[in-house]
């Protein structure tokens, strides 16, 4: 209640019990639903079959769920094929791939209405006669490719959909203590390393569901940014600024080194004995680079494929692809700076 009535008062707006409703899960007991009913003053226990424009997380959500695939092929219909390519193109990017991009923003779709959403869109591209598929002269892979590698800058709707979902997950790592957070996560994502290496429950809600799957994607390209070094575990974490690999490559052998303030002077500055113990030249070299803070800086998680450490669509649909994060390939080495 004192949620409702933070919200109420932030927003000038008053709840009405009445047009309320509340769903409990099969595990619920009954009494305990009796007792949150009567706190919350809410009768109805059904919930609509879709709110906001997206489907109830209510139950497995499959493909029947969602209207994307509706909507598509409503819209591919009334043009049929009185375009040309150019106008095709315009097309799919503008309003084919957009229709189902708010509720991808939300929802880890089902890999099969991907699949559909792709093949209305392909059999948009190449055209039909007389209600069979024209011949497709180039591998779909092929046209997923920017221009400038000889596609045509189609998106994969897998890809993309788990693209949208990071955003999710890097919002939890930025800003750990949220009201919409359950309380346990709240204590130990304050840890970070805790949030990104945790293991979700096969029968977790769809909405976990939704950022289990974008933090699969945010590993690959979020990196610690060094303080102090007290919240960075050497062997376990992405610390290392490179291209291609954030974590350490030398074996650990019998080092008993955990956390990478160990590794630094009282002065913050690097122990430059200890690395060429305990690493490889390749990881030295690396380590060297960073600049550590004088200042007993905190340490914190940045995006790493940016030189600023700033999260952007475009590359977390490069670290997806596998395709280089830096346009210079020195980007990943400059720190960021708080």
């Amino acid at each position: 209640m004192q949620v409702l009535e933070k919200y109420s008062r932030s927003t000038d707006q008053l709840i009405n019990p009445n047009k309320c409703s509340i769903y409990f899960g099969q595990a619920c007991e009954e009494n305990v639903k009796a007792q949150a009913k009567s706190i919350l003053q809410f009768t109805a226990e059904t919930f609509e079959t879709r709110y906001l424009g997206l489907p109830t997380p209510k139950g497995r959500m499959s493909k029947g769920k969602f209207q994307s695939q509706g909507k598509l092929t409503k819209r591919v219909l009334q043009i049929k094929n009185h375009m040309a390519q150019g106008g095709k193109e315009v097309f799919i990017k503008a309003v084919a791939q957009s229709l189902s991009t708010y509720v991808m923003g939300v929802y880890k779709l089902p890999l099969g209405l991907c699949d559909d959403l792709t093949k209305i869109i392909r059999d948009f591209w190449w055209g039909s006669e007389k209600g069979k598929r024209k011949m497709d002269w180039v591998a779909w892979e092929i046209m997923l490719k920017p221009k400038i590698k000889g596609g045509m800058g189609f998106k994969d709707m897998r890809i993309f959909n788990q693209a949208l979902l990071v955003r999710q997950a890097w919002r939890l790592l930025q800003n750990p203590v949220n009201l919409f957070v359950p309380r346990y996560y709240v204590l130990d994502i304050t840890q970070m390393a805790t949030f990104i290496d945790t293991v979700f429950s096969g029968n977790a809600s769809s909405t976990w569901h939704a950022i289990e799957y974008g933090l699969e994607l945010l590993k690959k390209g979020v990196i610690w940014r060094i303080g102090n070094g007290t919240d960075v575990r050497i062997w376990r974490d992405p610390w290392i600024p490179r291209n291609d690999y954030y974590k350490t490559i030398s074996p650990k052998r019998r080092c008993r080194l955990k956390w990478v303030s160990e590794l630094l002077n009282n002065d913050g500055s690097w122990n430059t004995n200890l690395p060429q113990i305990y690493f490889q030249p390749m990881d030295i070299s690396e380590i060297m680079k960073i600049k550590t803070s004088r200042r007993n800086d905190v340490d914190f998680v940045a995006w790493g494929p940016d030189e600023k450490g700033i999260l952007s669509l475009k590359e977390r649909i490069c670290v997806r692809y596998g395709t280089p994060r830096n346009r210079d390939g020195q980007g990943s080495n400059k720190q960021q700076t708080r």
